[in-house]
């Protein structure tokens, strides 16, 4: 049996906040959760919502 690693990851841009969850075994991530909106409220609907990582990414290509 091995433990998850939970780790926070704070944006230096806008200031928002995730706790990343890894598995302890691989290291791959396994969920993320919006802890902090951005500083203007950015990301507010997503607050406290644990995704798959694939959503995060979804979002970013998006803004690209």
């Amino acid at each position: 049996m091995t433990i998850d690693d939970v780790q926070t990851v704070a944006c230096q841009n806008c200031g928002a906040k995730w706790k990343i969850k890894t598995s302890g075994a691989t290291g791959n991530i396994k969920t993320v959760k919006l802890v902090k909106p951005s500083d203007d409220g950015r990301g507010q609907e997503y607050l406290s919502k644990e995704t798959d990582p694939e959503f995060w990414a979804s979002l970013a290509r998006e803004k690209e």
